[in-house]
């Protein structure tokens, strides 16, 4: 992904992941504005021969790893910093459903992510599930679109540690528009239609500007919501406003079946299956 389209990424597209994490994403994004982040001309080739398989089975169940940020059509070089493609994750879900297995186990251990990509996989995921049990079980985290994901599941198993939930959405518009002010430098944006060019470098967001993007950020909460909902049944809207919840916490609201490891979350893909 060239910079460019990583700064817009970053700065003028809402995500679905936990605060702290994009706070990481933006300081190496702004290394790399500034020329102190290493160079990374050739060595996304160190990386064509590593294994980024997902799919991996215990037990006679596929278990498919959902770990770190969660984005889409990313590069072999951003694999190997741990972001996961949801496009993987659907080639693994095709995988497993037309494997010979008892069902699969979906190992959540991500802060969230990009919001592109998360809604069809989630459909893919509730398709799936008519024909093959799917269980999440979260290993650390499954925040914001990991939990959009984990909640598609037929049952989520948590950690007693483990994190879930941070339904909510933001996007973060860095205004620039004083630090070039400072600079003696003004932008000029010549553009067709009131709502063109949004968020570009050295400008402020006028009213209707923000009303725009508020209303994107509140449709996209209202699908996740929605998707919540359809997946877990009756999730109490003042637990969806963006707060994480530990295991056992998770369990009592509705938003985790279970506490229990990785064996229980496999058995629990039996029990299942023997009830559909």
């Amino acid at each position: 992904m060239k910079l460019a389209h990583i700064l817009r990424a970053v700065y003028c597209e809402p995500w679905l992941i936990r605060p702290q994490m994009h706070k990481q994403i933006c300081e190496i994004v702004q290394a790399h504005v500034d020329g102190t982040a290493h160079a990374e001309n050739g060595i996304a080739e160190m990386f064509e021969a590593m294994d980024f398989d997902i799919l991996h089975y215990h037990e006679n169940v596929a278990v498919i790893d959902v770990a770190g940020v969660i984005g889409r059509k990313v590069s072999m070089l951003e694999k190997s910093s741990g972001v996961t493609d949801v496009n993987d994750i659907a080639d693994a879900l095709s995988a497993a459903e037309e494997d010979d297995t008892d069902g699969i186990v979906m190992r959540f251990d991500t802060p969230g992510g990009t919001v592109s990509g998360v809604p069809e996989l989630a459909m893919l995921m509730r398709e799936v599930g008519e024909s093959k049990p799917i269980v999440a079980y979260v290993d650390g985290m499954a925040a914001s679109a990991g939990y959009w994901l984990a909640s598609q599941s037929h049952a989520i198993v948590t950690t007693p540690s483990s994190v879930v939930g941070s339904v909510g959405v933001y996007m973060a518009m860095l205004d620039t528009s004083r630090a070039f002010e400072m600079q003696g430098v003004k932008m000029d944006v010549i553009k067709a239609g009131k709502y063109k060019g949004v968020g570009i470098q050295g400008t402020s967001l006028s009213e209707e500007q923000r009303a725009l993007i508020q209303a994107e950020v509140d449709e996209i909460h209202a699908m996740f919501k929605g998707a919540v909902n359809i997946g877990r049944g009756g999730v109490a809207d003042e637990y969806m406003q963006g707060q994480d919840f530990m295991g056992e916490k998770s369990v009592s609201i509705g938003m985790a079946d279970q506490l229990g490891t990785l064996d229980d979350a496999v058995e629990l893909v039996r029990v299942i299956k023997e009830k559909m």
